[in-house]
């Protein structure tokens, strides 16, 4: 999902944005479609994992209490270099909405491990468990070979304990 083009940006920047958590879940809505369409019977609404970098990241723990048309039950997130405006409330609401983990991927050369550390009482006392994955050698990004990053958070996320 890209969103839409920011109206303040050149075109040739390729800069995107969001236009607030309605217009975001209908997106997520026509892919999770689309992808039931090409793939019958693979796509499972009941376990979706929401997966956010930077703006998306900040918006996704909101975005579980925002209903589709589809009904898409999210069980874990990833928040990759943002969500970190997470209040006792948000992540109560997230467990109630099936939040189950939340794992905060990090760049080593940015706030966000710290960030995330101060979040982990927050998300536990809602029943959410919290691990993060630090990205050695980068900033506000992802590593160049991103698939061990990838490889960990899965791990994480679908791990029994």
């Amino acid at each position: 999902l890209r969103g839409y083009p920011r109206p303040e940006a050149d075109p040739e920047l390729d800069r995107w944005t969001y236009q607030g958590r309605a217009k975001l879940a209908q997106e997520i809505e026509r892919g999770v479609t689309t992808l039931e369409e090409r793939y019958p019977g693979l796509v499972r609404r009941e376990e979706a994992t929401l997966i956010g970098f930077s703006l998306g990241a900040n918006m996704a723990p909101r975005l579980v209490g925002v209903k589709g048309d589809g009904e898409v039950s999210y069980k874990r997130l990833v928040l990759a270099e943002g969500g970190y405006q997470v209040t006792a409330q948000i992540a109560r609401t997230a467990a109630r909405k099936g939040i189950e983990r939340v794992v905060y991927i990090c760049g080593e050369r940015t706030a966000c491990r710290t960030r995330a550390k101060g979040l982990k009482t927050v998300w536990k006392r809602a029943g959410i468990e919290l691990e993060t994955v630090v990205m050695p050698g980068v900033g506000h990004g992802y590593n160049e070979d991103f698939d061990p990053i990838a490889q960990r958070t899965f791990e994480l996320l679908f791990s029994p304990n």
